[in-house]
């Protein structure tokens, strides 16, 4: 069955029904009247309230109202295809920043500007320009990252004031109250997020786990996407392509009650339920080849890779691991596939005079491209997608920036 949500009854909130074609392609919607449209690569071109424009990359690139007196909004992209600015009227409403790892790290809007600091577990603090503590955020250390929020806290004069979040069974706030009980923030939302804010003395941006609700543009920031709730699909299309689904712009296959995709790449059966346990116990045995090697031949990438491979806590390590996490979270059989992989490889391309890297303190280590190589290889047979290497980001991968490519 395709569980893919038909109806849902709210008291409060309009009734909501839809229906779909054979993809997931949302067809028709009770809270518009009329006809939804796409094209052989599922990009909606149009809807009862607006038609729809996109980049040669598959991303949206103008929307243009039915209403003739709205203007169009305009997208621009960076290299990434990471949503860079939003325009109306040749005004900018807001502008992005990313860092290495794809975060957002900062954005610009007519209000001024806010900059996000993360930590392991996810967002953990929002700061103005000046260096003004906004919010923080903590959350359950259980879940997946920036998903599951407990507390927010907020300055109040020299003091910091804590305000405790109600969540559903997936997660996604529902209410916040203070330390006195009394309820700080409320909202109501349809099942695809759009929400109706009750109450609000306390500013709370989560919304769907992983999502943060850029107010100024309609969208949810959801790591690696923009999600428009009140389409139930994203700006862009799926940077994992096809392993996230047959569709590369609907929200979890439309299966909004049971599934989550805190990282805009693939949904995540069963995140809060407790119901999924790892299907294999890790293997980190192998790992200590990466040791053994950096420490008999010098290799710089090597004491890199042993750290990556038992998953220390050093920041380039946690870098490094982070996309995998974010692709095959709970898939620790890929994981312990692509470990074993990996050092097979290498020990084969160490003993390629092609791979061999003269430049390496007298000991055999291995060239960069080698490195790609067998990374490529390991991750097509375990089946996972290449773009969840991290080496395919800004040519980073720890440690092996010092090796070469040429001799």
């Amino acid at each position: 069955k395709a569980y893919r949500l038909k109806s849902a009854i709210n008291p409060t909130l309009d009734n909501e029904s839809y229906t779909y074609d054979k993809v997931g392609n949302r067809l028709t919607s009770a809270s518009t009247a009329g006809n939804w449209s796409y094209d052989n690569s599922d990009q909606l071109l149009s809807t009862p309230a607006d038609t729809y424009e996109y980049t040669a990359n598959g991303n949206t690139k103008k929307i243009t109202p039915s209403d003739t007196t709205q203007k169009p909004s305009e997208y621009i992209y960076d290299a990434r295809d990471r949503l860079a600015e939003v325009k109306k009227d040749n005004v900018s409403l807001q502008k992005n920043r990313y860092d290495f790892q794809q975060r957002r790290i900062a954005k610009i809007t007519t209000n001024g500007e806010t900059y996000f600091l993360y930590g392991q577990t996810g967002l953990l603090a929002e700061y103005q320009s000046n260096g003004d503590f906004i919010q923080g955020y903590g959350y359950n250390p259980k879940d997946s990252y920036t998903t599951n929020p407990v507390y927010t806290l907020k300055q109040s004069g020299a003091n910091y004031q804590a305000d405790f979040y109600h969540n559903d069974h997936l997660a996604t706030p529902q209410k916040l109250t203070n330390s006195t009980g009394a309820v700080s923030w409320a909202m109501e939302s349809n099942a695809f997020g759009e929400t109706t804010l009750k109450t609000q003395t306390t500013k709370n941006n989560l919304r769907f786990p992983g999502q943060y609700a850029d107010s100024d543009i309609g969208l949810n920031q959801n790591y690696f996407r923009d999600y428009a709730p009140n389409l139930g699909r994203y700006a862009e299309s799926d940077p994992i392509g096809m392993d996230g689904g047959i569709n590369n712009y609907v929200y979890i296959g439309n299966r909004v009650s049971i599934y989550v995709d805190s990282y805009g790449l693939v949904f995540i059966p069963c995140e809060y339920t407790q119901t999924c346990p790892p299907d294999e116990k890790p293997d980190k045995t192998v790992c200590i080849y990466y040791q053994n090697i950096a420490n008999s031949q010098g290799c710089i990438y090597h004491d890199s890779a042993y750290k990556i491979c038992i998953g220390s806590d050093d920041w380039f390590s946690q870098a490094a691991n982070f996309l995998l996490e974010s692709c095959k979270r709970q898939e620790e059989k890929a994981k312990n596939c692509i470990r074993k992989c990996l050092v097979a490889e290498d020990k084969k391309a160490r003993n390629k005079p092609e791979c061999q890297l003269k430049k390496c303190n007298g000991g055999i280590c291995t060239k960069r491209k080698c490195i790609d190589d067998y990374h490529y290889k390991c991750f097509e047979k375990c089946k996972v997608p290449k773009r969840c290497y991290g080496g395919e980001y800004d040519d980073y991968i720890p440690g092996a920036e010092d090796t070469y490519y040429d001799d």
